[in-house]
């Protein structure tokens, strides 16, 4: 008797555990997207403020674009 009142408690329990583990893994696959999606911004924001205009000129390069 006490075995089959312990055993959905434990099966419930397994349960828990293993919802709290998808939710924390898609909440830090949510976080790392978010992480990726960010550094690609910052990367393009700096490709698009970093224009020909502000480049240094380079004067090999200037030669072989001439």
């Amino acid at each position: 008797m006490h075995r089959q009142v312990y055993s959905p408690g434990s099966s419930t329990n397994y349960f828990l555990s293993a919802a709290f583990f998808i939710i924390s893994f898609l909440l830090l696959s949510a976080r790392i997207r978010t992480l990726r999606i960010q550094s690609e911004h910052a990367v393009r924001l700096a490709a698009i403020g970093t224009s020909d205009a502000t480049l240094p000129k380079n004067p090999v390069m200037d030669a072989q674009l001439n």
